[in-house]
């Protein structure tokens, strides 16, 4: 027989030959960098408080409230996850997976640019601001889903 059997034990002879170099750092350094700038874009703003929690803190009980409504919605996401996973809807999940970073990507640009009004007064018109959203998020996309 040329194949092993069960019982028998084949030898792994693959060997892990990477090298730790300080290039590698390069890319998390410039995302570092980058959202550096990005906060102090926002620094000097007056931006009200957007509370995230549906329930608010003044009400009683609402730390367990709101703990168990961002529970329950992680629950139910990886529940339906977990279900797609199983039967095997790659398409479905790539999909999701897709709009969500897109979403956020349309998100953040449009805080950032709006950031962007204190410094550069002629973004302030909303017929600017909305083409460079659409074109930072396809530009995003471009670079995430295409060629990355």
């Amino acid at each position: 027989m040329t194949q092993p059997t069960p019982t028998e034990e084949t030898k792994n002879t693959s060997v892990d030959t990477f090298k730790f170099e300080a290039i590698y750092l390069l890319p998390i350094l410039a995302s570092m960098l980058f959202g550096l700038a990005c906060s102090l874009v926002l620094l000097p703003q007056s931006t009200p408080v957007v509370p995230v929690t549906p329930i608010p803190q003044d009400t009683p009980g609402a730390d367990w409230g709101n703990a168990f409504y961002f529970v329950g919605l992680i629950a139910i996401s990886a529940t339906v996850f977990y279900i797609l996973l199983k039967r095997k809807n790659k398409r479905i999940i790539k999909g999701l997976i897709v709009l969500a970073l897109t979403t956020a990507a349309m998100l953040l640009s449009l805080v950032y640019l709006t950031a962007l009004t204190a410094y550069l007064p002629f973004l302030a018109d909303w017929l600017i601001i909305i083409p460079l959203v659409v074109a930072f998020t396809v530009l995003f996309d471009l670079a995430i889903f295409r060629f990355g």
